[in-house]
């Protein structure tokens, strides 16, 4: 919920639906006549350093016309679930099923009376089992997570990691087999910034990483770019906050240190972690990434009670994954 726009009276549930959350963001998006300052239909293909500001590419999709502007400060917002992470399984190209990415996963009823593979144990593979577990004919789960999960019965099946497809299932590493309809995966993200120029943007990145950023945020070589959303495992709280941030730092209301202060700090964070997990904060972190993020200004702080919910109910994403959206969640102070 962003501080200045509350949930309308009547959202009694604490695990909102897709389509209750989008109506919510409708209605931001109305109160405050956002969508004047929306450039649509226009798909952005360069980002490059100029001197001291940015020129921005971006073409126009109905007309395909390309526009070039320069701007004193970019807002790199794409995130981090723009582009799917699809492994190669060992002979997936003998499957005669269909195979999908959890990305383009929409509507349950193309999957009633199948037989549904999801591969994976994050909260998207979780989160599809919660959907289907009762309208596929056959609900197969493969992942190798240690973790206390939820019994299930009735057509529900955990299956350990995939050893090749066949053309009608696949065999797993225990040598067991199923056959399926259907193989959905949900194997995450990769970083993907195909519009910003690598030799003027200051930044490096691969599929697992981007960096140097000063607080998860921040484009130390050139301060006038910042990356909102790409700090893994965070909550759209954080991402308010970053975003309320990138405001006031490209008004001129934030002094950062200077750049050689800046990169001592990001070495010290860096200096013991892999690239894999550089950009890593996590969910029960938020209070403790965004208040040294907001002091010495009037952002609003994010209360220390999101970060404890996190903390105490993560592990029932797993252990009771499809009943805990049902818990109604009452928060009676800010710890």
């Amino acid at each position: 919920e962003f501080p200045d726009y509350p949930f309308p009276t009547g959202v009694l549930s604490s695990f909102l639906s897709g389509p209750c959350i989008y109506k919510y963001l409708e209605g931001y998006t109305e109160q405050f006549n956002i969508a004047k300052y929306i450039q649509f239909r226009s798909l952005v293909t360069n980002v490059e350093k100029v001197d001291d500001n940015w020129k921005v590419t971006y073409m126009k999709t109905d007309t395909k016309q390309n526009v070039t502007e320069e701007c004193g400060f970019v807002v790199v917002a794409n995130g981090e679930f723009t582009a799917p992470h699809v492994p190669y399984f060992a002979k997936q190209e003998d499957f005669k099923g269909k195979m999908l990415h959890s990305h383009d996963y929409r509507d349950l009823e193309d999957y009633r009376g199948l037989r549904v593979l999801v591969i994976g144990a994050g909260p998207s593979a979780f989160d599809l089992a919660a959907h289907l577990v009762n309208v596929t004919s056959m609900f197969i789960h493969s992942h190798h997570l240690i973790a206390d999960i939820q019994e299930v019965y009735g057509n529900y099946k955990h299956k350990p990691d995939i050893k090749h497809f066949t053309p009608t299932g696949a065999v797993f590493v225990d040598n067991s087999t199923e056959e399926f309809d259907v193989a959905i995966l949900c194997t995450g993200y990769t970083y993907s910034f195909p519009f910003l120029n690598y030799q003027s943007s200051g930044v490096t990145w691969s599929k697992e990483y981007i960096m140097p950023l000063h607080n998860h945020l921040i484009n130390i070589n050139h301060p006038t770019m910042t990356f909102v959303g790409a700090a893994k495992y965070t909550l759209g709280l954080v991402r308010d906050r970053q975003g309320h941030y990138s405001a006031q730092l490209a008004a001129g209301l934030i002094k950062l240190p200077s750049k050689d202060d800046m990169f001592k700090q990001w070495f010290k964070h860096a200096k013991h972690l892999t690239p894999k997990i550089i950009n890593f904060i996590g969910y029960d972190n938020t209070d403790i990434y965004t208040n040294p993020l907001l002091n010495g200004t009037d952002i609003p702080r994010i209360p220390e009670v999101f970060s404890n919910i996190l903390r105490t109910q993560e592990p029932s994403w797993y252990s009771q994954f499809l009943t805990y959206r049902e818990y109604q969640i009452n928060i009676l102070n800010d710890t």
